[in-house]
């Protein structure tokens, strides 16, 4: 009988968890072009391009699709990714925050998105501002996009500032 319980509480955790996820979950401008992902009813989007009129548009339920999320925290750092995959094409949403010591110098906070073909990277993207992963909304019930991606992603290196 307790299992019964046990299993009918998650059940409701799980629905009422995906029902409460609706928003914007991640915004930020890569030159000209804008990267979003939001989530409503249960579904995950992803849009890459002009803003209005996007080049790429991706969507997922958040559980039993095509996208995986990892979220890595560390003592002063975290790193939060979201995969998509489309056919051979993998398009990783990433957020990378450190503060190697308690005066914050040295702090880091970028983000952009990577895109494999084949498992091959054949393309990255940083934003130019932005980028943070609204915490809000709960992805705890979706796939764990994997060890392999969260050490790429722990080991990708800042973006250089533009020469003024």
């Amino acid at each position: 009988m307790p299992r019964v319980i046990l299993l009918a509480m998650v059940t409701i955790g799980a629905f009422f968890g995906i029902a409460q996820a609706k928003g914007d979950l991640f915004y930020c401008q890569i030159g000209q072009k804008h990267l979003s992902l939001t989530v409503s009813d249960g579904q995950l989007k992803y849009e890459y391009g002009p803003e209005g009129a996007p080049e790429l548009t991706l969507e997922s339920p958040l559980t039993g699709g095509t996208a995986s999320w990892r979220y890595d925290l560390y003592n002063r750092a975290e790193n939060k990714m979201l995969r998509f995959q489309r056919g051979n094409y993998s398009y990783v949403v990433f957020n990378i925050w450190s503060a190697p010591n308690s005066d914050m110098t040295g702090a880091r906070d970028f983000s952009g998105v990577l895109v494999f073909k084949a498992g091959k990277e054949i393309s990255r993207r940083f934003c130019n501002d932005g980028g943070v992963f609204e915490t809000e909304i709960d992805l705890s019930m979706m796939p764990d996009a994997g060890d392999k991606l969260s050490e790429l992603i722990a080991n990708i290196e800042e973006p250089k500032a533009a020469d003024d």
